[in-house]
């Protein structure tokens, strides 16, 4: 068995159009069966604004890396602590919300990738390296950083006014609006 390679960015790096659906009150992990099932290529998980667990999380992750159907989670903030600790858990992307300055792009980006890219500290074998070891952790490395797929959410004017510095941070994959807050 080798570390698992993230569906959703081989998907898009193919040019495969991505199609998902969002999860806010449903905290059993089984419901990623069932929307991949339906056809779904991803979900994703909002835990900003509803209820789901650290604990629930991990269990969808887990299920999500046995079914090689991605979960996108948006955590309460884009801090370092949540960042690292949903990767941890073996979370291919995140879904970082209130992402006004190009300060606070890089912050996630930083505290997403290990290092040379970043500053993201070493949990050692876990769900994030499908419990592998590498006898190359340079190239493990390497492709836990490839793995991960970061959308930033513009959720203010002030957002739109670091427009340019945040879509073009490299490391930020994806840009969504916050329509409710606009």
């Amino acid at each position: 068995m080798s570390m698992k390679a993230n569906p959703l960015k081989a998907a898009l790096a193919a040019g495969r159009v991505q199609i998902g659906t969002c999860i806010n009150l449903i905290r059993t992990p089984s419901v990623l069966t069932l929307l991949k099932s339906a056809g779904l290529d991803y979900a994703r998980i909002d835990m900003e604004h509803s209820s789901p667990s650290m604990e629930t999380l991990a269990d969808m992750a887990a299920l999500a890396r046995a079914l090689d159907f991605p979960i996108l989670v948006r955590p309460p903030a884009g801090t370092r602590e949540w960042v690292t600790r949903l990767l941890d858990a073996g979370v291919w992307g995140l879904h970082i919300p209130q992402v006004d300055n190009p300060d606070i792009a890089r912050e996630v980006v930083q505290a997403a990738r290990y290092a040379p890219l970043g500053i993201r500290g070493m949990a050692g074998l876990g769900p994030h390296t499908d419990f592998e070891r590498s006898t190359d952790l340079s190239s493990q490395l390497r492709f836990l950083n490839e793995q991960v797929h970061i959308t930033v959410m513009l959720e203010s004017a002030e957002a739109f006014r670091h427009l340019d510095g945040i879509v073009g941070m490299p490391g930020i994959d994806a840009v969504t609006l916050g329509p409710s807050d606009l």
